[in-house]
């Protein structure tokens, strides 16, 4: 409630408590001079009274003096309470009570004087005296009646108004409680509302002020209603406000501006939004952007649509380099495909010359080893090692790129049996490396069981084949389950990788210790690595030098197992 009414109240209270106070002290006012006239009227009756006797105790005692003792005697109580009276005004009901007596006792001093002896004119003097008394005291008696009577009423109609005003102004309170109340409430309510719309305002605004998105509201016409400032600078303004009233057609060429005010329509008509459609806009000055964009129906209170809210972004860069992605993306498919080819061709058709090659050299080492000079045998020996070599690598490409061209779908696979039978695989290298190897219960898997098992193979050959020499390789591999997948672990205790080797490691014909020190074709992880990425899963390794090297992959689980 606001200062003013508050001080309309206090008024209006004072007013009506002035009014009751005045009511108050004229009613008491008027009641003490109707007390004071009542008091007047009393004292002169008992003066008159008084008088009256005396005259005719004086008037008896003046003929005989036996009158008077007599009067006296007889009257004695009526002289006292005379005399009481003078001092004492008894209230109200006593008044009416002694004036009562004193006129019964005036009949009877009147009745006594009769009784008296004495000449005619001193019975005619008391007779007329004693009436005289009773009639003064009847007049008295009437006059003091109706002063009490009057002033009963008007006290009786005053304390009557006195009520019926305060009856009054607690209703009228009661009720300018309840009004104001009201009023107060909904001065709060509609407070409230202000603030609460201040803020929506004050949020509104900074977000169409610095949201990197286009923000816009249009009408039923599609005509812009608000944008936000960095739409405003798409369309080259420099004022949101500037683009009110205006649509689509105003700064986009067809087919875009058709196509968006059909979207538009078609919203208000349907009630259907439009979610996340990529849009292509055209310029006037010939040039192409790209959006992202969403509309949705605009609703007033009532829930009856008005327009529609959009929001877009510019994806252009995105778009761009999408497309240049996809571009690559193409050219690395074909890339690949065509080293898949050659790959197969190469191994697959150099098979032969290559057996050629290696049958004749090793012939020329059998008939001609120890004929020939030492650097003959030097030389023969080369070639024999390297038509060896060429032939593992023709093999290892040749499983590579198998991986792809030769895979078998995907299916429900027990790890543990397919880790089985890999271990009888690798039993020869298994003992002639005195190799531990232990493991987890090994869970059903999503995969190519052939390509599984391949996995298997070369994670444990990489673990007995890089050791440190002289310590028998221990290899433990583990497995814990993570989501919907299981992430396999190959632990051994060999001579470690280097950090920055991590990534190298997984290219083909990578190699990280030379063919001297370790041989092999840097095949085998390449080839881990693509089965791994066709089971659309991952693979790393942590390691230290020395301090040996474990392999993870994960693969998803098997369906039925997901929990």
């Amino acid at each position: 409630m606001g200062i003013r009414p508050k001080v309309h109240l206090c008024v209006f209270f004072a007013i009506i408590s002035a009014l009751c106070i005045a009511l108050s002290l004229g009613w008491i006012l008027q009641f003490s001079n109707q007390q004071m006239l009542r008091g007047r009227a009393q004292d002169e009756a008992n003066t008159t009274l008084f008088q009256m006797a005396t005259c005719v105790h004086d008037y008896l005692g003046s003929h005989d003096p036996k009158y008077a003792t007599l009067w006296e005697q007889k009257n004695a109580l009526f002289f006292k309470h005379i005399s009481v009276l003078k001092k004492n005004f008894p209230g109200d009901e006593d008044l009416l009570v002694v004036i009562r007596q004193d006129s019964i006792k005036a009949k009877l001093l009147f009745a006594h004087m009769k009784d008296f002896p004495g000449d005619a004119k001193a019975a005619a003097d008391l007779h007329n005296a004693a009436r005289t008394i009773t009639a003064n005291i009847s007049m008295l008696r009437s006059a003091s009646d109706r002063v009490f009577l009057k002033s009963l009423g008007d006290a009786c109609l005053l304390i009557l108004a006195f009520v019926l005003v305060i009856v009054c102004v607690m209703e009228i309170l009661r009720r300018m409680t309840v009004t104001l109340h009201h009023l107060e409430q909904q001065s709060s309510a509609r407070r409230q509302a202000e603030e609460a719309l201040t803020v929506e305002r004050y949020l509104m605004n900074n977000l169409l002020e610095h949201t990197p998105d286009h923000v816009y509201f249009k009408n039923t016409k599609s005509q812009f209603i608000r944008l936000s400032r960095t739409l405003a600078e798409h369309f080259g303004l420099k004022n949101p406000a500037d683009a009110e009233g205006k649509t689509d057609f105003d700064f986009f060429e067809m087919p875009h501006s058709g196509q968006a005010f059909d979207d538009e329509q078609g919203i208000i008509t349907s009630g259907e939004p439009v979610i996340d459609k990529e849009e292509r806009e055209d310029w006037p000055d010939g040039h192409v952007t790209w959006a992202s964009t969403t509309k949705v129906p605009l609703r007033n209170d009532l829930g009856n649509i008005v327009g529609t809210f959009g929001i877009s972004r510019d994806v252009t860069d995105k778009k761009a380099a999408l497309d240049a992605l996809q571009v690559t993306m193409r050219k690395l498919e074909i890339s690949n495909k065509e080293l898949e080819n050659f790959a197969y061709i190469a191994s697959h058709d150099l098979q032969e010359p290559l057996r050629m090659v290696s049958s004749f050299t090793q012939m020329l080492k059998k008939r001609y080893a120890g004929k020939l000079d030492s650097d003959a045998d030097e030389y023969i020996g080369f070639a024999v090692d390297g038509a060896k070599r060429m032939q593992r690598l023709l093999n290892d490409l040749l499983e590579y790129s198998r991986v792809t061209s030769k895979a078998r779908p995907l299916a429900a696979t027990d790890a543990e049996r397919v880790f089985t039978e890999t271990l009888d695989n690798l039993q020869l290298a298994i003992e002639d490396a005195h190799a531990v190897i232990t493991h987890d219960p090994l869970p059903r898997v999503l995969a190519d069981e052939v390509q599984l098992m391949q996995l298997f193979q070369n994670l444990l050959s990489n673990a007995l084949k890089f050791q440190v020499d002289g310590v028998a390789p221990i290899i433990h591999v583990g497995v814990r389950a993570e989501g919907a997948r299981w992430i396999f672990s190959v632990r051994d205790n060999g001579i470690g990788i280097a950090e920055e080797y991590f990534s190298q490691i997984f290219l083909i014909f990578q190699r990280v210790r030379t063919q001297k020190e370790y041989p092999g074709t840097g095949v085998g992880l390449a080839i881990c690595s693509k089965i791994v990425e066709r089971h659309e899963g991952k693979i790393w390794v942590e390691s230290e030098p020395g301090k040996g090297t474990t392999f993870y992959f994960s693969l998803k689980k098997a369906p039925g197992e997901i929990e």
